[in-house]
Order: structure tokens, then C-alpha cells, then sequence
């Protein structure tokens, strides 16, 4: 197997204040068993809980985008339009609070940074890390509201990521949605920049627990290799017991081509 050049336990949506029993034991034992480079929150803690979660990662590098949620908790300003909040500039007070409630980059600073468009910036709402791999640079989006190709605005941020970063391929991690199943999609999508095309993956996080039970609470190990693709697998507390969940690699066999003719490509967990 290709070399492991980045590690990311990621985790999303645990709305804290709803779950029916505390998560501390159940992210404390997924983060000492998988010993990640970073662990990535996409988001949804919610609002001042964020910082609990925070606690929970003890000196493992940290990064924690803002869910819609976590901005209404926390009272930062949220224009009339959801897409805003994806894109505005926040203020002095807003970042302020952020970091304060475990919000941003913690332990790494220089492993993340925040992805700026013209004058106006996604801090605390889009990171992006760049790896170097054997086929060039592949980049990381981490975020809170999933990718979609027929959104201008996503294309822009996917076109302008790569331009800037000098991209072989692209991965966008995100949560947000709720689903029962992890869902990799845009595999059939690839972002034309002249002559060249990009694949770009969007994978989407259910929720940390399924159904608000204590018997199901997972996260994801995203093993990012030096050929450029990726091994994902779902490591999950059920009635008590670790147990795992492979879905192999990614952009690695999949017939780029055979994909872009069917369609999506669904992994039902």
C-alpha cells in the first residue's frame, strides 16, 4: 500500500446540546485508538459547546469550521442570506468569539489556512491544507455546507482553490445534511481550468450520532496517500463495541470515465 501522507479524523454535527449522554469518553477513546494528524470538526457543535468539544482533543492539532448553528449560538451576524454567511467578512467581534468557543485552528496554525476570495474572506467557515503527493499538489476543502456543482459560487471556490494552490486533485469534506449514509459525490464532475481538468470529490459526514442514540456515534479516518487518492473508513462505538467500517479507496480504482457516465456514486454505510 502507498504511504500515508495525511491522516484527518473527522467529525461532524454532534450538536451537543441535544445528545442524550456525553460524548467526552466516546471522542477521547476514537481519538487515542486512531492517533490522527489532525482531528477536523466540520461544524455543528453547537455554538459554546464547541469549546467543550475543543477540550476533548487534548494536543492534537485542531481545526473547528462554524456550522450554521454554532453562528446563531453563538450570536455572530448572520446576513439575511445563508450563502452570506458561507462568504462574508465577519467582524472583529465575530472572530473574536469564534476562537474563543474553540472556533478556528488550534496547536497547528500553519497546517490550515483560510480560503480568501477578492476582499472578502471564509475564515472560520473554509480551511483548505495542501499535500504534497507523488502526482503534485492535492488540497483539502474543510467545511461546514456540502459542495455542489451546480452552484456557481462552489465552482469559483473549487476553480479559484486550484488555481492557487496549483492543484492535481481536490477533496471537499463536509457535513451538514443529516443523512444516514455517507455520500461521495462529484467524482463524475471534473473542474475544467483551460486545458485541464481536476477531479474533484465532495465527501458529505453523517451527523457524529445516528438517530440521537448513544449506541451509535462514529467518525471518519480519511488516509490521504502519496499517489494522490484516498482510503476512508468508518470507525464507530455501537451497544458499546468499536468496530469499523471500510470503504476502500477513493479516486484510486475508480474508473474516472465509467463514473462521469453513471452518474453519482452512493456508499451506503
Amino acid at each position: 500500500m502507498t504511504d500515508v501522507a495525511l491522516e484527518v479524523l473527522a467529525i461532524s454535527d454532534i450538536h451537543y446540546e441535544f445528545l442524550p449522554f456525553s460524548p467526552k469518553k466516546t471522542i477521547e477513546r476514537m481519538v487515542t485508538t486512531e492517533l490522527p494528524d489532525v482531528v477536523v470538526n466540520h461544524g455543528d457543535n453547537s455554538g459554546k459547546y464547541g469549546a467543550r468539544v475543543r477540550q476533548l482533543m487534548g494536543d492534537v492539532p485542531y481545526l473547528s469550521v462554524l456550522g450554521n448553528h454554532d453562528a446563531i449560538g453563538l450570536e455572530i451576524n448572520l446576513p439575511s442570506k445563508p450563502n452570506k454567511f458561507l462568504f462574508g467578512e465577519m467582524s472583529v467581534r465575530d472572530k473574536r468569539v469564534a476562537r474563543r468557543y474553540g472556533y478556528g485552528v488550534f496547536n497547528d496554525k500553519h497546517f490550515f489556512s483560510p480560503i480568501k476570495l477578492d476582499s472578502k474572506t471564509s475564515e472560520f467557515r473554509m480551511y483548505i491544507s495542501s499535500i504534497r503527493t507523488d502526482i503534485g499538489n492535492v488540497g483539502i476543502i474543510y467545511r461546514h455546507y456540502p459542495f455542489f456543482f451546480d452552484k456557481g459560487r462552489d465552482v469559483e471556490i473549487a476553480v479559484r482553490t486550484i488555481q492557487d494552490y496549483n492543484l492535481e486533485a481536490l477533496y471537499v469534506i463536509s457535513g451538514h445534511l443529516h443523512m444516514t449514509s455517507l455520500r461521495i459525490k462529484g467524482i463524475q464532475k471534473d473542474i475544467r481550468i483551460e486545458d485541464t481538468k481536476v477531479p474533484v470529490c465532495s465527501i458529505i459526514l453523517p451527523p457524529f450520532t445516528r438517530n440521537d442514540t448513544e449506541f451509535y456515534a462514529a467518525t471518519y479516518k480519511l488516509e490521504f496517500l502519496y499517489d494522490g487518492s484516498l482510503n476512508l473508513r468508518e470507525r464507530y462505538i455501537k451497544r458499546g463495541v468499536v468496530r469499523e467500517k471500510s470503504f476502500g479507496n477513493i479516486f484510486g480504482e475508480i474508473d474516472l470515465e465509467t463514473e462521469i457516465e453513471k452518474g453519482e456514486l452512493l456508499v451506503r454505510a
